[in-house]
């Protein structure tokens, strides 16, 4: 006979079995008025979700900050009004350096079709429940790019409620997860630069769905699988977000050998799971790859085509990456202050959750050197580094995992900061601001840097970010 419980132990069981009897003999009238409360919240908070995305698009500027994304833009608007992924219908609007043809005599855009797609069928929808009106085309673009980068921070705040779990903890989850949304270039750039926008949304919301599926036995395959199908549209987005496909290979194998180093033996002991769960995830992904192939086939008229001809990694990494943290209006520092606590915080995630810390790691390192080395290493005329802007979650995230008030302090001071400059790039075209920036400061420009440095005038580049464009003197 096993003993019984005793003391507090023993009172925690005659509790819990009152509190069953209690449950089971529940009358249904009860249960019912009970959760009565709880649906109508639900529909209440679908309702003002809802409200308050339709109220966007009367706040967002309508304004269009580069080729780019005007091309994006008339692509969604040929599948929404046209059903082609060809460019023909438009031309006049494009600048002749986009009339892109492909051996049928076609145009076509080099970018992907993932985000034109969204913003076709969010165009749809608007349509069909009569909401269009007043509202223009590309806002409908920006609309999809914000709806998406909201269900990120979303699924931000639920990894957080989950990673660092503690009530005392709560409001600074809901801090850090405010300071993301509101204080960071993710927030310029889910309206500014869909595009990239909507390529770090769905890779941060296809991790959160790997992350859940691997957690919970009853609904891992099918999740599974939805990550993979969020992976694959970012992928059709920004082919560049394939390249993070091994790093969750690498998250699945730290998981079932519990983050540790994976060894042979524990592979082969665990072989049936993760063949299997690696299947249901990158079965959608390898279908996304070959749409990608099938799609470019149809734009240029030959497969293995690359749109991107003639555009290459050939830039020397040290100045794209010293360009892309400290240079004046590019440095991904300045105008994502939070950044500054990822180090400490990093650390904090090694110690709490490996396989989150080697995923962030290799996002962090695929996108840092490889981008650095892009031959327009800095992104064209816009403010900040948008193409690090995929690993900007997972390096500001895990500072809720920091424990010191002075951090805390330090992190709401810096957030303050932030809103202070997105203000600044909301209320101005911020192309204007990095033609100011470099009419003063010529001798500064992204492609001179390499002069800057040779002229050992760095300091001076870092100081004009640092210091003069901390009081706006260039915003």
């Amino acid at each position: 006979m096993p003993e019984r419980p005793k003391g507090a132990v023993c009172k925690t069981v005659i509790h819990q079995f009152k509190s069953d009897r209690l449950l089971h003999f529940h009358s249904n009238k009860d249960s019912i008025e009970v959760a009565k409360p709880k649906i109508y919240l639900k529909i209440f908070t679908i309702i003002f979700l809802l409200f308050a995305y339709y109220s966007l698009s009367k706040v967002i500027p309508n304004r269009i900050d580069s080729g780019d994304t005007f091309e994006l833009h008339v692509q969604s608007l040929s599948l929404a009004h046209l059903k082609t992924i060809y460019l023909d219908y438009y031309k006049q609007y494009l600048p002749p350096t986009r009339h892109k043809q492909g051996t049928h005599g076609h145009i076509y855009s080099k970018y992907g079709i993932g985000l034109p797609f969204l913003t076709a069928v969010n165009m749809k929808i608007f349509k069909n429940l009569h909401l269009n009106k007043g509202i223009e085309d590309f806002t409908m673009m920006q609309l999809t790019s914000i709806l998406f980068f909201l269900l990120a921070s979303w699924c931000g705040w639920r990894l957080l409620s989950d990673l660092n779990p503690q009530p005392h903890q709560k409001w600074f989850n809901l801090l850090i997860i405010f300071g993301y949304t509101f204080s960071t270039l993710a927030t310029y750039y889910s309206y500014g630069w869909p595009g990239n926008s909507i390529e770090a949304s769905l890779l941060f919301i296809s991790f959160y769905l790997f992350y859940l599926a691997l957690r919970d036995d009853n609904i891992r395959y099918k999740t599974l699988c939805w990550a993979g199908v969020v992976l694959g549209i970012a992928g059709l987005s920004r082919s560049f977000a394939f390249i993070t496909a091994p790093a969750f290979a690498l998250y699945l194998l730290l998981t079932y050998s519990q983050g540790r180093f994976p060894t042979l033996t524990l592979i082969k002991s665990k072989i049936h799971p993760l063949l299997k769960s690696a299947l249901y995830f990158y079965l959608p992904v390898m279908l996304s790859i070959a749409l990608h192939f099938i799609i470019l086939r149809k734009k240029m008229g030959f497969w293995w085509g690359n749109p991107y001809a003639g555009e290459h990694f050939d830039s020397p990494f040290l100045i794209g990456f010293l360009g892309s943290l400290f240079w004046p209006g590019k440095s991904f520092i300045f105008f994502s202050p939070l950044v500054i606590l990822s180090i400490p915080a990093l650390w904090a995630l090694f110690k709490r959750h490996r396989p989150l810390f080697f995923f962030s790691l290799y996002l962090i390192a695929a996108y840092v050197i490889l981008m650095s080395k892009w031959w327009a290493w800095w992104s064209g005329g816009d403010m900040g580094q948008r193409f690090w802007l995929p690993i900007l979650a997972f390096m500001i995230f895990p500072i809720a995992l920091l424990r010191a008030k002075t951090v805390k302090l330090l992190a709401l001071v810096l957030i303050i900061f932030g809103i202070t400059i997105q203000v600044n790039l909301f209320k101005q075209d911020p192309r204007s601001i990095w033609e100011r920036i470099y009419t003063n400061h010529p001798d500064f420009k992204e492609t001179a840097i390499d002069q800057t440095i040779k002229d050992g005038r760095v300091l001076e580049a870092i100081k004009l970010t640092f210091i003069d464009m901390v009081f706006f003197k260039n915003l």
